[in-house]
């Protein structure tokens, strides 16, 4: 009689592991799963990233914009021509983000402050979402461009020599001046 006792403890405490294993695996299965808007999300990062990234690496010549902005970013000419005229960058922005999500453009220049370039939020015109309800996603893109070419003389390289035959008397000197850039980071939120 003795025997079984233990062999009945031993199977309770074997079917109780059992169930306590089941019950660990079923709440893992139903709560470990992503959340069904996680695509979405993935999705809209991707959609800013590309943009941006887009915008940031065509010349603005391949748009048909002509004049100063022809040889720099097309995603320059946006931020910087946007202070003049907003609905540029509806021009550019609109047609590739879809139209149920709101989006915010932002910029800053060599390490400066974020400034607000467009907000559909604040374009009543807009049929967009006009506030942040259900997910945000931000990304952002950093850039140069060169505001000012400051040209030498041919040779970049000139010696002051003593006697003209090569014995340098002083450190070399430069002509050369090297242009003035400007460091554009560039911000695109997209918003439901």
């Amino acid at each position: 009689m003795r025997c079984g006792k233990g062999i009945v403890f031993s199977l309770d405490a074997f079917v109780s592991f059992a169930i306590i294993l089941l019950s660990l695996q079923s709440l893992l299965f139903l709560y470990a799963r992503p959340p069904s808007y996680l695509d979405r999300f993935v999705s809209l990062k991707m959609l800013s990233a590309d943009v941006l990234h887009t915008f940031a690496s065509l010349n603005a010549s391949e748009m048909g914009v002509v004049g100063f902005y022809e040889d720099k970013p097309l995603l320059y000419y946006i931020v910087d021509y946007a202070t003049a005229d907003p609905d540029v960058v509806k021009t550019y922005f609109d047609p590739v983000i879809p139209k149920q999500f709101g989006y915010r453009l932002e910029y800053k220049k060599n390490g400066g402050e974020w400034d607000l370039v467009y907000d559909t939020a604040k374009d009543k015109s807009e049929k967009r979402p006009q506030s942040v309800n259900f997910m945000n996603v931000s990304s952002i893109v950093s850039f140069f461009v060169k505001t000012q070419d400051e040209k030498g003389k041919e040779s970049c390289y000139n010696y002051n020599t003593c006697d003209g035959k090569g014995t340098v008397c002083d450190f070399p000197v430069s002509f050369y001046k090297p242009p003035v850039q400007d460091i554009y980071e560039v911000k695109l939120v997209i918003y439901r």
